[in-house]
């Protein structure tokens, strides 16, 4: 699942927009020694599994929040998903970089929301086009997983990387060999979470009736064959004090 290389003895890691806590847990148990804390807008249902002692949740807006627990440094701050919610994507990547120590990791993985058949041609329907109307009228970025690495590089992330997979949509059961291959990163975006997405995108842009006749557009192009988006992985640090010797005065010095 990660992809930036960091040092298992991180001591602070944050799980940003952390939802139902899954991925929280995760990096709890990856990293024991550490201080894990994941933030969301709600309220963190229990964990199935249970909780791991090193793990906590803060209830509240990232961009805004106060909470003395993340007054802190961070090794390592990584979020999933927030195509739905994040406007303000240069602010949110800048505060995030302010959040870490010297020599710290983000990992950001996100969506570009281009859909494509199994042949791998990009697909133009209806229902695709309403999403992206939806996203305009909405002010979200459509391709915020793609873009992600120049605003890094913007802000002073150095070493910036990005991957990209195809994610399928639907069951195993219709996804060829190589493709849940690639796609065992992430794992299939069932039919229900398509349809709540174009029911959550288009709210306000269209109306009922067009919002439920391209949900099942979708579900008609879900089932006939395999449907595909693209997910991106970016991960960057920021940059950390080199040392060096001053040869000239004979003493240590921070080259920052």
């Amino acid at each position: 699942m990660l992809h930036a290389p960091l040092n298992p003895s991180a001591y602070r890691v944050l799980d940003i927009g952390c939802g139902t806590g899954a991925v929280t847990a995760y990096l709890g148990r990856k990293y024991p020694g550490a201080e894990v804390y994941g933030i969301d807008l709600w309220t963190v249902p229990p964990l199935e599994g249970g909780q791991p002692d090193n793990v906590s949740f803060v209830q509240g807006n990232f961009m805004d929040t106060r909470d003395p627990r993340l007054g802190d440094r961070m090794d390592f701050c990584f979020s999933r998903l927030l195509v739905m919610g994040m406007r303000n994507w240069r602010g949110y990547v800048s505060k995030v970089h302010g959040l870490l120590k010297p020599g710290g990791w983000a990992e950001m993985q996100d969506a570009v929301l281009r859909f494509f058949g199994p042949d791998g041609v990009e697909m133009k329907t209806g229902w695709i086009g309403a999403l992206r109307d939806g996203a305009h009228a909405g002010g979200m970025d459509w391709n915020c997983g793609g873009n992600v690495a120049e605003v890094m590089r913007g802000v002073g992330f150095e070493g910036v990387r990005r991957w990209e997979y195809m994610i399928p949509l639907g069951t195993w059961d219709r996804i060829p060999e190589e493709a849940r291959q690639s796609g065992e990163f992430d794992g299939p975006v069932s039919p229900g979470a398509s349809k709540s997405l174009i029911g959550k995108m288009l709210k306000g842009t269209y109306d009922e009736d067009e919002i439920e006749e391209f949900k099942t557009q979708a579900r008609e192009d879900i089932e006939r064959q395999p449907v595909y988006i693209k997910f991106a992985v970016t991960v960057g640090r920021k940059s950390a004090p080199q040392m060096f010797s001053n040869t000239v005065k004979g003493r240590e010095c921070k080259l920052v």
